[in-house]
């Protein structure tokens, strides 16, 4: 017989499969309580889990005072938004600040005169050059530089010239000479011309009248004496007093044409930069860099005035030679003090320069050596930093007129372009003029005799400069020399004032050499100038040498001749622009000569014979020179297109020279790219602090304060930067929001109802017994280590009600953060760090100290928060270690409920076949029975 597992039995008629799962339901009791225990346990498993993610949210908002700086969160509002508006970043500086848009920033743009078509006809240029204005040779001199760094009293000057013309002149917002300069020449109601010369200002008489030329301070002003122009002269030529030279707070970065000098900047004891040894045979090395001790620890920082200077040297001969600003107070000037016969001598030290660049190299036979001339006059540059730092060795000159007049003198060669320029016009007799070119970065003789000759010009000065027309002279009447190349890089120059003062940042880039090797060059902020940088390139063992270049105007990579390869220089960024904005990113042209990658900021793009106005365009934003280039048109009938040029970087950083090399385009300036201009601090500009910027958002006047311009404004802006209560009062908010969240979970988890017999997940358990109790008891309690007046959160409006739940009285928050904000924020976010002291050893010897941090200072949220982490803690959280008891006696339940499974199933099979053997004994005894009942009919 078979399947009697389940059914009626057929000879007993009993449901076998009934009665065996009923009397298997009776022996799995066990596996039942057991299965339940795992459903509670899961049930309390998903309660901790909605804890943990209860308390997670808990140390969020606790340590978000601090994470997120919240009370030092500021807002910022202004009194006019479309004049100005401002972001306040955290610990902006709270407070009311007045402020006058005086413009916004603009962009260089230059526009052509007109030409008939743009595609078919060729204008004639053959190649144009672009540079920064720093390649000129007259530097604009900011106003701020001008009494030795005090500046001047910006306010209002009256002029009356000898005619009795009189005007009065509002210098209230100038910022530099030029604009001084425009002021004055601008002004109506006096014929006057403003100049500069050397240190000084001009004002020339030009009414023809007999009276006296008068500048004086308008009332209430004191422009003019600070000018060095305040006087009255019966002549007609103002000459003013000396504003421009130098003084012991003149900054050192100022010298040489805003270069610097170079010093050694490397750390140790052998850090000097040049040698004295003064006329009695001692020698003496002078540092004028930073100073370490033994140990290499700082101990005197690079002077940073010419003060500073002095002092280094006079301290470190003893006094045996003292140094002094020279009676021209353009120069430094070294005076022995020994009485010694012999000759005062001052050295660089090898790989230095910085006597070279104090003007105070050389050996002299007497008692006191004169430096040359370190400090320009104003809108000048120094002649030494001609032709790219190789200045003039002959001052000789000749010309001839083209009246036949013969002009035989010498120009300085130590001096300033200003200095040249005047000695010609000196020596011309009225018959030469020279001026600076239209570019500014070469000169123009004209010739002003009347004659119809040559002009003739010729000697060592004018071959170098560029002038020179030997042997036959030029049948006209002007004569342009080449660039000069005004030297406005060198080793001294500080990198972050590269690029326009932009600078270069950090970054690394790859330098491929000649024989196919690979060095990256890393430059990190510890590279401050451009020697730093060359050294960093030149210590690389690639086969490329690094050098500033010939211009003056760049770095220069070349290839080692001494192991010269045959592949191609090549250079590319791979973090960061460093080797961009160093202009030496890609190619050599070529190998041998001509393996050299050479980053001059100046750049000159040649075109094809034959260029039409739209190729020139073409190929000019396709050289990457910082200026983009169009054709528009002005709807003229005849001659309507123009080449529109317009610099990529706006304000002052982004003007540019543009030379056409003496093909006339009709150039017009539109706009000469000018920084944004806000007086600040005062309603009256003369008073005010002047602040420039490049762009038209201006950073670093209010601390932790970005202020947007959006338009000129007559009347001053107020702005106002406070305390951002706001958002201290939602964090607050956020805070006692997650603490009633999680005291509100644990209760919900832990309750029981009488009415309904339910009982929480929680309810009778430690842990969340324990984790409420110890939430009460921070939240209650007092701060570590504050000794401000609020010690309890009460006091500053954060109470327990009556339903057991923290509330927030604003009001009350609100007059405690008013009345002391730093006793509000100790109270709540206080955290002071005990520093940890390293772990002995054994005498001298130590290790780190890796144990538990420890503060000396908490407030209750930074206290909240090391609560929770406690609980929370990945390791020895005591959640965590709940869930792992947890997850242990799942796991156990599991392991019982399987053996109990087997087992029961196993008692099924013998339940099975006892049933089984049953019905097979029935059929038996059926069969006897049906057997005898035959016997018995018989």
């Amino acid at each position: 017989m078979s399947g009697i597992s389940t059914g009626v039995g057929p000879f007993s008629g009993i449901n076998t499969g009934d009665l065996v799962n009923q009397l298997l339901s009776i022996e799995a009791r066990p596996r039942t309580l057991a299965q339940q225990r795992v459903i509670q346990l899961q049930a309390q498993q998903a309660a901790f889990l909605d804890l943990n993610t209860k308390l997670s949210a808990l140390k969020s908002a606790s340590s978000a005072f601090n994470i997120s700086n919240i009370f030092n969160s500021a807002h910022a509002s202004s009194s006019n938004q479309d004049v100005l508006t401002a972001t306040a970043n955290a610990g902006a500086a709270v407070g009311s600040y007045s402020f006058l848009v005086d413009r916004l920033v603009s962009t260089q743009s230059v526009l052509s005169r007109g030409f008939a078509d743009r595609t078919s006809s060729a204008i004639g240029l053959d190649s144009v050059t672009f540079e920064p204005t720093a390649g000129r040779l007259d530097r604009d001199v900011e106003l701020a530089s001008l009494n030795g760094g005090d500046g001047i009293s910006r306010g209002n000057i009256r002029i009356t010239d000898r005619a009795g013309g009189s005007a009065t002149v509002d210098l209230s917002r100038v910022a530099s000479i030029s604009e001084v300069l425009d002021a004055i020449n601008a002004a109506s109601g006096t014929q006057v011309t403003a100049t500069v010369n050397g240190d000084h200002l001009v004002i020339t008489d030009d009414s023809g009248g007999t009276g006296s030329l008068t500048i004086a301070d308008a009332e209430g002003s004191t422009t003019a004496t600070s000018l060095g122009i305040a006087g009255s002269i019966a002549g007609a030529a103002f000459t003013g007093t000396a504003v421009y030279n130098l003084q012991g707070t003149t900054s050192v970065t100022a010298l040489n044409d805003g270069n610097g000098i170079r010093v050694n900047r490397a750390v140790g004891s052998l850090t000097s930069d040049f040698t004295i040894v003064d006329r009695a045979g001692a020698s003496h090395t002078i540092d004028v860099g930073n100073i370490y001790s033994g140990a290499a620890v700082l101990t005197s920082a690079a002077p940073t005035t010419i003060q500073g200077i002095i002092d280094r040297i006079n301290s470190q001969t003893g006094g045996a030679v003292t140094a002094s600003i020279s009676a021209s107070g353009d120069g430094l000037t070294l005076t022995d003090t020994t009485g010694g016969g012999g000759n005062l001598t001052v050295t660089d030290i090898a790989g230095g320069g910085a006597a070279a660049d104090l003007g105070i190299a050389g050996n002299v036979a007497g008692a006191t050596l004169a430096g040359s001339r370190i400090l320009a006059g104003l809108n000048t540059t120094l002649t030494r930093n001609l032709l790219g730092g190789s200045g003039l060795s002959s001052g000789a000159f000749s010309i001839t007129a083209r009246d036949g007049s013969q002009l035989d003198f010498t120009v300085p060669t130590t001096g300033t372009v200003t200095d040249i320029v005047n000695q010609i016009n000196t020596s011309g007799a009225g018959k030469i003029r020279a001026s600076l070119d239209n570019t500014g970065t070469g000169l123009t003789l004209t010739d002003i005799s009347g004659g119809s000759g040559n002009l003739i010009v010729a000697g060592a000065a004018a071959t170098a400069l560029g002038l020179s027309t030997v042997p036959a002279g030029v049948a006209a009447a002007t004569v342009n020399s080449a660039r000069l190349q005004h030297r406005y890089i060198a080793e001294s120059t500080l990198l972050s004032t590269l690029n326009g003062g932009r600078g270069l940042g950090t970054g690394t880039f790859e330098i491929r050499d000649s024989t196919g090797r690979v060095g990256v060059i890393d430059v990190g902020s510890d590279s401050l100038t451009v020697g730093d940088l060359l050294k960093e390139i030149n210590s690389n063992p690639v086969n490329v040498t690094a050098r500033i270049n010939d211009n003056g105007d760049g770095i220069i990579l070349e290839d080692n001749d001494a192991q010269s390869g045959n592949v191609k220089i090549r250079v590319r960024d791979l973090t960061g622009t460093v080797g961009a904005g160093l202009r030496i990113i890609g190619e050599a042209a070529g190998t041998g000569v001509n393996n050299k990658l050479d980053g001059s900021y100046e750049r000159t793009i040649t075109f094809a014979a034959g260029s039409t106005l739209d190729q020139i365009v073409t190929k000019i934003n396709e050289a990457g020179v910082g200026v983009s280039a169009s054709v528009i048109s002005d709807g003229s009938p005849s001659h309507p297109f123009r080449l529109s040029l317009a610099s990529r970087e706006s304000g002052v950083a982004g003007r540019l020279t543009v030379d056409t090399h003496g093909v006339d385009l009709g150039l017009n300036t539109l706009s000469e790219g000018r920084d944004a201009r806000v007086f600040y601090g005062s309603d009256n500009p003369a008073t005010a602090v002047l602040l420039s910027s490049s762009t038209n958002t201006v950073s670093g006047i209010i601390p932790g304060v970005s202020i947007n311009l959006h338009t000129v404004s007559r009347d001053p802006v107020t702005l106002s930067v406070s305390r951002d209560t706001d958002s201290i009062e939602t964090s607050v908010s956020a805070f006692i929001d997650s603490f009633n969240a999680l005291v509100g979970r644990i209760d919900a988890l832990s309750d029981y109802d009488p009415e309904t017999n339910r009982r929480g997940t929680l309810l009778g358990d430690s842990t969340a017994s324990q984790l409420r109790t110890a939430a009460f008891s921070t939240i209650q309690s007092r701060p570590t280590g504050v000794s401000g007046q609020y010690q309890f959160l009460s006091q500053i409006g954060i109470r327990l009600n009556s339903t057991g739940t923290l509330e927030l009285d604003s009001t009350k928050f609100r007059q405690a953060l008013d009345n002391d904000p730093q006793a509000v924020h100790d109270l709540l976010a206080a955290k002071v760090q005990d520093p940890r002291t390293p772990i002995e050893l054994s005498p001298g010897v130590h290790v780190e100290n890796t144990g538990p941090d420890t503060f000396s200072s908490l407030g209750i949220a930074e206290k909240m928060s090391r609560m929770v982490e406690r609980y929370l803690d990945p390791a020895n959280g005591i959640l965590t270690k709940r869930k792992s008891t947890i997850d242990d006696q799942i796991q156990l339940q599991n392991d019982r409920i399987a053996q109990m499974t087997a087992k029961l199933e196993s008692r099924r099979g013998v339940l099975q076949a006892q049933f089984q053997r049953m019905e097979q004994a029935l059929a038996q005894l059926q069969t006897q029975q049906q057997s005898l009942s035959g016997i018995h009919s018989l």
